[in-house]
């Protein structure tokens, strides 16, 4: 009897340990499931989060909008207001309003066209000059286009943008603040 029992005891352990290694092995692999998932979960998350940051990003640094000069070196224009909006693929920017003793612009005009996104809140497009015989008759005004390109960047925040247009005249660095 003592034999029979020794097997049967040697039986159970043997059977007991297949079992635990079994059980070992499933709550392993169990446990590299929930990893793989926690890590999906995580990567999942973290890519709409900068999926979401990219699109408010962008949005927020639009040059689309009403903007406001503010005083700069041509300090007759500060208080111009230009409408940038996008029509037929185009972008341009028009004048709106002008301050009473504003000199060398009119309402009207289109003071900025072929504008373009270079980059994340930076653009550039061609600005209006206004290269004038007689800056007390207006009718010496001769409106024409930079030759080379305007650089403008918007602030993170959307709200203001720096303009450095090319040459030597009136209006090489502007400040414009976003109304709308």
């Amino acid at each position: 009897m003592s034999n029979d029992y020794q097997i049967q005891s040697q039986w159970e352990n043997e059977s007991a340990h297949i079992t635990n290694n079994g059980q070992d092995s499933s709550e392993r692999r169990r446990g590299i499931t929930i990893h793989k998932k926690t890590i999906l979960i995580v990567l999942t998350v973290l890519v709409i989060t900068l999926v979401s940051a990219f699109v408010y990003y962008s949005s927020a640094r639009s040059i689309e909008g009403i903007w406001v000069r503010q005083m700069d070196d041509n300090t007759t224009v500060a208080g111009m207001t230009v409408q940038i909006i996008r029509e037929d693929g185009k972008t341009q920017g028009k004048i709106i309003s002008m301050p009473e003793n504003a000199q060398f612009f009119e309402v009207g005009l289109i003071k900025w066209f072929g504008i373009r996104r270079t980059g994340f809140g930076q653009y550039e497009f061609y600005d209006l000059t206004n290269p004038y015989d007689d800056i007390n008759d207006r009718s010496t005004y001769r409106y024409s286009y930079n030759d080379s390109i305007s650089n403008a960047i918007i602030s993170s925040d959307g709200k203001t943008m720096t303009i450095n247009s090319p040459g030597d005249g009136l209006g090489k660095y502007q400040l414009w603040i976003k109304t709308e």
